[in-house]
């Protein structure tokens, strides 16, 4: 299995934890990762949420170091839905190197 498809395997489990574990999660978007078959190259998530308190007026991105758990850096943001609403609409800007062009919503396993 390669570095980008066990990336992608880690991910969608990751994301269906956070769905199983999380009544007030809405969504989680995938930002582009630049080398997907760097090992190294950290995965960009973001949750959409009620749960979070709303960004002061700026989306913050925390870092994670790779662990047993999840085997790869993850940068993780979490925004209310009307944040997510400005994002795409140019209101509220993604941290730095995080593009709304390049990025999909994971869906949970079914």
């Amino acid at each position: 299995m390669s570095i980008a498809d066990r990336r992608e395997q880690r991910i969608k489990e990751l994301v269906d934890y956070w769905f199983e574990t999380d009544d007030q999660l809405d969504a989680v978007y995938q930002f582009e990762i630049p080398d997907s078959d760097d090992a190294h190259a950290t995965v960009l998530l973001l949750q959409v949420t009620e749960a979070t308190p709303t960004s002061p007026g700026e989306v913050v991105a925390y870092g994670f170091a790779p662990s047993k758990d999840f085997e790869f850096p993850l940068a993780l943001a979490q925004v209310t839905p009307d944040e997510w609403k400005a994002i795409q609409h140019g209101e509220l800007p993604l941290p730095h190197g995080w593009s709304q062009n390049k990025v999909r919503k994971i869906r949970p396993a079914a």
